[in-house]
């Protein structure tokens, strides 16, 4: 009796063990990839950022007319712009607005770039209201501002063609459109509000250059800049990353994290085959003559089965409903830390339970059709 609850014991510790890190591995990979494809308000493949060094031979005016040259001659690219902050990046120029209507006391605080009048449209960003900035309207660069949703959602929605006041000081501006919420900044928090302004000179001197490369041309169209850097500025270095790379590299320690993971499920699903390989040959050796005498009392296949499956139903129920609730806890837990997040479905407890149960049901099925075959006879003839 002592052997056979050890036993249990060892293989209960072994499926609680692997229902649980089968579980974890198949959230922690839902929330990476939940991430990495989440809509963060542009596209982000093919895009190309270089820094616009404030030391060179060009001024920054000189480098982004250009660098703007140098892209309509090649067809390696599809677009070209400039801000003075690039997605996923900090915002540290923040200013004041305010509706007409509100008293200074009501001002909002928002992060504030500047764009040219091709930015949202390199970085495939979407104008949710109104229009984008356009050279045709001569006032875009002076007192049209576009701001993002959130930003419209606080002045009280329908801001299209509303008067904003602040920008350091009583200027106004118009808002002619309202752009779709962009992250910057990890994209753990929530958006903040945004107002984008043509070229501001106020912060013209810290502007990242946007090369959109065609699809499946970046590295070319990365050796091409490389190339020809020295056209743009003679002396500025060269210094770039892709966008979906930074984005990438955020979240490398969750990364980390599923691979471990990875790594530890299949090594705890090789004991756990190993531990129900071991139950079954040892109950096939010490119950070599039951089974003998249940196949020469007529036992079908089913009632030797059930013999094998004995062995393991047990400490897998007991196994399951330790593991299950646990895990959920400690997942919901890991997950509280992400504003955004993936939900934590059945669906993966599930899966858990049909891997081991599963490797149970497929192991004690070997074991009975080895039964079934050999002749019962032969067992029992020296007894």
């Amino acid at each position: 009796r002592h052997s056979i609850n050890l036993r249990r014991l060892m293989l209960g510790i072994q499926i609680f063990t692997s229902v649980g890190l089968i579980a974890a591995s198949l959230i922690a990979s839902r929330q990476i990839n939940y991430i990495t494809k989440m809509d963060l308000g542009f596209e982000r493949k093919n895009l190309i950022v270089t820094n616009n060094y404030l030391r060179g031979a060009n001024s920054l005016g000189q480098r982004r007319f250009l660098a703007s040259q140098l892209v309509q001659s090649s067809p390696l690219f599809t677009g070209f712009a400039s801000a003075s902050n690039y997605p996923l990046g900090p915002v540290s120029n923040r200013t004041q607005v305010r509706l007409p209507s509100q008293r200074p006391d009501e001002e909002i605080s928002v992060g504030y770039l500047g764009v040219d009048f091709d930015f949202f449209k390199t970085i495939g960003a979407t104008i949710a209201e109104g229009r984008d900035f356009n050279r045709a309207y001569s006032t875009d660069s002076v007192s049209a501002v576009i701001i993002n949703q959130q930003l419209a959602k606080r002045i009280g929605g329908d801001a299209v063609g509303k008067k904003l006041v602040g920008f350091w000081g009583n200027n106004e501006k118009i808002v002619v459109g309202v752009v779709k919420d962009i992250y910057f900044g990890k994209a753990d928090n929530t958006p903040g509000s945004m107002a984008f302004v043509v070229n501001s000179t106020s912060i013209g001197n810290n502007f990242q250059l946007f090369f959109k490369a065609a699809d499946n041309l970046s590295d070319k169209a990365l050796e091409f800049l490389s190339e020809n850097w020295k056209q743009i500025d003679p002396v500025a270095p060269f210094s770039f990353f892709f966008m979906e790379d930074r984005y990438n590299n955020v979240y490398s320690k969750e990364v980390k994290i599923i691979q471990t993971l990875t790594i530890s499920t299949i090594i705890s699903l090789f004991l756990l085959l190993l531990g129900i390989i071991s139950v079954s040959y040892l109950v096939s050796t010490s119950k070599i003559n039951e089974m003998a005498i249940r196949r020469i009392l007529g036992a079908d296949t089913k009632s030797i089965l059930k013999v094998y499956l004995n062995e393991y139903i047990p400490p897998f129920i007991i196994a399951s409903c330790l593991a299950i609730p646990l895990v959920y806890l400690l997942l919901n837990e890991w997950l509280t830390k992400y504003m955004n997040r993936t939900q934590i479905g059945f669906d993966v407890f599930l899966y858990a339970l049909v891997v081991v149960a599963g490797s149970f049901i497929i192991i004690s099925g070997i074991m009975t059709y080895k039964v079934i075959s050999d002749n019962p006879v032969n067992n029992l003839r020296y007894e």
